[in-house]
């Protein structure tokens, strides 16, 4: 969904501008629109996992990088003379309230945007660009809408939303035992899915239909899995760069 820079909020214009100014590519702090998109990672639930659902395939980094490179080849060859740069994770712009802006979907309780077809089961990403909405032919933002307020992604929450035991189990140096126990209480290893598969939003969702996150599946890792791994293949998955 294209979408008008000057949508979004005053404060998010501003961190745009900052962050963009120190991009590899400061030619982007001419950035008019955005193109942003969802893309589904769910291949259902495996009977036995300890990792989250994004990371039984290998890095999703990986599948932006050359997602990206075929995107902006074909938007430069649509729109010759035109600048474009690609981002996931490392967005100048807050993805979820952008993409609940252009209408992919809506904000969870949990701050995850969820999708109609794919619930919250999707990476974000965005390609920014100096065309002029007009040129884009991008839509004005439309009202940002919430979910249905169950409580119910709270309530499976270990932290109750106090903290994230996800970004608990990333965090550099040795857990106290609290976060410890609140790890623990994912049944994972890496991440956590409580959240998003108690959430009433996510019951129906469909199944990813792009071949990257359907191959090279891992989806329990054990002491022996894991020792048992290359370095080459170790680096190819998203727990690894902790």
């Amino acid at each position: 969904m294209r979408a008008r820079r000057e949508a979004l909020p005053p404060q998010e214009r501003a961190r745009l501008g900052a962050r963009i100014a120190g991009h590899a590519w400061p030619l982007l702090e001419g950035a008019e629109s955005v193109l942003l998109y969802a893309v589904p990672y769910y291949i259902g639930e495996p009977p036995e996992r300890n990792l989250s659902l994004y990371a039984l395939a290998p890095d999703y980094h990986l599948f932006f990088k050359g997602f990206h490179a075929r995107l902006i080849a074909l938007l430069e060859e649509l729109f010759p003379g035109h600048r474009f740069a690609g981002f996931v994770d490392h967005s100048p712009i807050d993805e979820r309230l952008a993409c609940a802006k252009a209408g992919l979907g809506v904000l969870g309780d949990n701050g995850l945007l969820l999708t109609k077809e794919y619930g919250s089961f999707v990476f974000l990403g965005e390609v920014f660009c100096d065309l002029t909405p007009e040129e884009f032919g991008a839509c004005p933002a439309k009202e940002v809408q919430g979910c249905l307020h169950c409580g119910a992604c709270k309530e499976a929450c270990p932290c109750h939303f106090s903290d994230c035991a996800s970004g608990i189990g990333q965090k550099k140096g040795v857990l106290t035992a609290e976060e410890e126990e609140l790890v623990l209480k994912t049944g994972l290893v890496w991440g956590c899915d409580l959240c998003q598969t108690r959430c009433p939003l996510n019951r129906s969702a469909k199944r990813t239909s792009v071949p990257f996150f359907q191959s090279d599946l891992l989806v329990y890792l054990d002491r022996q899995t894991f020792l048992g791994l290359t370095k080459e293949q170790f680096r190819r998955r998203a727990f690894a760069w902790r």
